[in-house]
């Protein structure tokens, strides 16, 4: 559903840019988790993260047929181990000296295979606290990755979603307007699925706006 709200920002921001997206989809990178059962709430696990490439479907003209059209990919991907690849090919990186590894980082090798990187991580769903004061707000700042523009981070909690974006001025000066898109692209998934919108408040108190932060 998360993926499908971005896809739905997209579309409309593709759309008022005058952009044509008839048959478009772009490509996100979607960090996922690989650790197994057992190592869950494991303070030494570490963090075991892979991805995978799911498909954003921008040229889908219907909200409930987008969701369904990246559930299904999503489905096949999860079941085609493309998360477990993508954690053998990092881990080939310890087999390496570390001085070739230092000398690859350096070389800026545009890579066509991603469009932009969207993060969904599950935060806490009980209210933090840091004496009397409450946190109300986790605000994502990703980092842009190599040949990448945009990069969506999406945090819950507390109830709550948070999105942070973060891109290429040269790329999306309007940025500004792409945040406002996904408080649209919410509200017109909860029509779908038949739920109430929440109305969020308007400003957070650094005032920004809450529920779509750009950067």
């Amino acid at each position: 559903m998360i993926l499908t709200v971005v896809t739905r920002a997209l579309r409309a921001h593709l759309l008022g840019r005058g952009e044509r997206t008839d048959g478009v989809t772009l490509k996100a990178f979607v960090p996922v988790s690989v650790r197994g059962d057992s190592d869950r709430g494991s303070q030494k696990a570490g963090n075991q993260v892979a991805g995978m490439i799911a498909p954003l479907p921008v040229g889908c003209e219907d909200t409930r047929a987008c969701l369904e059209e990246i559930s299904g990919a999503m489905n096949v991907l999860k079941k085609s181990g493309q998360s477990v690849g993508a954690t053998a090919l990092t881990e080939l990186t310890g087999f390496a000296p570390p001085n070739l590894i230092d000398q690859a980082a350096r070389i800026q090798i545009g890579q066509p295979f991603v469009n932009l990187v969207v993060t969904n991580v599950p935060g806490p769903q009980s209210p933090l606290y840091m004496g009397d004061r409450e946190l109300l707000d986790i605000i994502p700042l990703v980092p842009i990755g190599n040949n990448m523009n945009l990069v969506v981070g999406i945090v819950s909690y507390n109830g709550r979603i948070d999105i942070g974006l973060v891109a290429d001025f040269d790329a999306l000066p309007d940025l500004d307007l792409l945040g406002d898109l996904f408080g649209e692209a919410l509200a017109d998934m909860a029509k779908v699925a038949g739920v109430p919108n929440k109305r969020p408040r308007e400003k957070s108190p650094n005032g920004t706006p809450e529920l779509a932060s750009a950067t």
